[in-house]
């Protein structure tokens, strides 16, 4: 991810203006404020009681009025119909074995990892101190945030 990151800022001409880090989000510590928090397809490994002290963290970090930008896998669709999505969702997006991300390997995300409800993150975000400037959901199933801190 980061070395993604890295060649989109390069592309960006914004490469020497920004700094990098890897670091867990339960986990890592900064020395001084930021102006920007990105994550991306990474807090759907926590569950929701972790992914909130991640925002309380992530918040902490932030400069006042810093952006904090999240692009994950978020669940829009109302709950009661979850079956029909999540199939929808397998068979529009899996690949065949040694193509890419198959069928069992999207089974097993949403068996096994942790994907929000939309109006659950909102709250989760509002909570931690974001203003949700603009939510996109780009399908019932990946959403991106933009939030400032407040």
């Amino acid at each position: 991810m980061l070395t993604f990151a890295r060649q989109k800022a390069q592309l960006a001409n914004v490469l020497s203006r920004i700094e990098f880090h890897h670091g867990g989000f339960l986990t890592y510590e900064h020395a001084a404020p930021v102006d920007v928090i990105v994550t991306q397809a990474a807090l759907h490994h926590l569950p929701d009681f972790w992914k909130m002290v991640a925002f309380l963290r992530m918040a902490n970090m932030l400069k006042q009025n810093g952006t904090f930008y999240l692009w994950d896998t978020v669940f829009s669709f109302h709950p009661a119909e979850y079956q029909i999505h999540i199939d929808a969702w397998i068979q529009r997006v899996a690949k065949p074995p040694g193509e890419g991300w198959t069928a069992q390997d999207f089974a097993t995300h949403v068996r096994e990892e942790y994907t929000t409800f939309g109006w659950i993150l909102e709250r989760m975000l509002t909570d931690a101190g974001f203003t949700i400037e603009t939510a996109n959901y780009l399908t019932p199933e990946y959403a991106e945030y933009v939030c400032r801190r407040g």
